[in-house]
């Protein structure tokens, strides 16, 4: 069970930590019977989710009798409905902890038995606070079960959080530095660059490895690319839209590496006239609207876990404008002033809540502020992407 995906538990497995004689301890802990609305359960309960998401992740199974510390007879629990029931432990995840854990709850039939299993990922933004009622407490698991975090503990937690920090960013900022040289895996069309990087947060951990075998070349298109070939390279999987001998350099590429880092640039949303340089505004904004959702799955499917930091990067825009149509009455655009516009990264907590459009926009908002406007126009008043069809070729 412990090596086993929560979405594939059956009753037999809740049976064999009986026949296997399975111990509490750091990664699992049994409980005869749901926690309850009191306030004194609800917070014992958010301590037992926190303490795993704080060190190593780990299984709390529910409807489960234990003896000597050792798994010992299937109880069950009684719920008058199921579905609500586990509606009602995750508004108390949801809303009780901060930052939010990733987890996932599961009910099991053991033999005519409810047994309910929640699964909590081990967390790479800890250390996760318990909030509720104005708890504000850290918890953490050893052999013998959760305990309150002390000061030193703590401490160390939130070096561990700021040491992957400070290795994101390290590797971003190498990244883009290797990109201003044109240091990159296929030869590339020397000029501006749109750069998308998913950064899982667990691939800055030395040990991480993904197979990459499932992923084929339709899986991992490059941006903006008709066309494309592809290549396992020293990193992992390539795509890349230009020939194979690079006599003809690429304008796309997608970098997919065995840790399950995305690296995806285009320079293909730029113009350049005798007079202006523009980005093709509609056309970025689209494009990585359209990619995101499919890189993102790539990801899922190979093994990569949540969060995953999501960055966009324009480089060598020193001097580009937003492009605008004729057909709008805007305020005069101004060039960005800068060779390398960074944006703020959003860190995706669940795949489940990968909206592309709302993950994006502030970016895009961003983009038309180095231009002197307020905001990115293409999105509606209720905040919705649309596609001006009347912006014009260039947009």
């Amino acid at each position: 069970m412990l090596n086993k995906p929560i979405d594939q538990l059956t009753g037999d497995d809740i049976k064999r930590l009986i026949t296997d004689r399975v111990r509490e301890g750091k990664a699992i802990d049994f409980k005869s019977q749901l926690p309850g609305s009191s306030e004194r359960e609800t917070k014992d309960f958010l301590a037992d989710v926190s303490s795993f998401a704080n060190s190593s992740g780990g299984w709390l199974v529910y409807g489960m009798k234990e003896s000597d510390g050792c798994a010992s007879e299937i109880c069950g629990v009684s719920v008058p409905e199921i579905d609500k029931e586990i509606q009602r432990l995750d508004n108390v995840i949801r809303d009780g902890l901060d930052p939010r854990v990733s987890y996932q709850i599961k009910h099991v039939d053991a033999d005519g038995k409810d047994v309910f299993a929640i699964f909590v990922k081990r967390s790479w933004v800890s250390p996760h606070r318990v909030t509720y009622r104005n708890h504000n407490e850290f918890y953490a698991r050893n052999s013998q079960g959760k305990h309150q975090l002390d000061v030193s503990e703590l401490r160390l937690a939130f070096t561990l959080s700021d040491s992957v920090n400070d290795r994101i960013k390290k590797f971003q900022e190498g990244r883009i530095a290797k990109l201003l040289a044109n240091e990159t895996p296929t030869p590339f069309d020397d000029s501006p660059k749109v750069v998308l990087h998913l950064l899982p947060i667990e691939s800055f951990d030395p040990a991480t490895r993904h197979d990459i075998t499932p992923i084929d070349a339709a899986a991992l298109q490059p941006m903006l690319a008709g066309g494309w070939n592809h290549r396992l390279n020293l990193d992992g999987f390539l795509t890349f839209a230009g020939d194979e001998g690079g006599l003809k350099p690429s304008r796309s590429y997608a970098q997919l590496y065995r840790n399950g880092i995305i690296e995806a640039v285009t320079s293909s949303v730029f113009i350049q006239t005798d007079k202006n340089k523009y980005i093709a505004n509609v056309a970025l904004e689209k494009t990585l609207i359209e990619a995101l959702p499919g890189y993102l799955e790539i990801q899922r499917r190979i093994g990569v876990e949540t969060p995953i930091a999501i960055f966009v990067t324009l480089i060598g825009v020193d001097g580009y404008r937003v492009h605008q149509s004729a057909k709008f009455e805007f305020r005069p655009t101004y060039p960005i002033d800068r060779d390398v516009l960074q944006l703020p990264e959003h860190l995706l907590e669940r795949y489940e809540d990968a909206d592309p459009v709302k993950i994006l926009r502030p970016m895009y908002d961003l983009i038309w502020n180095a231009c002197g406007y307020q905001r990115s126009f293409n999105f509606d008043e209720n905040g919705n992407w649309i596609t001006r069809r009347d912006m014009g070729s260039w947009a």
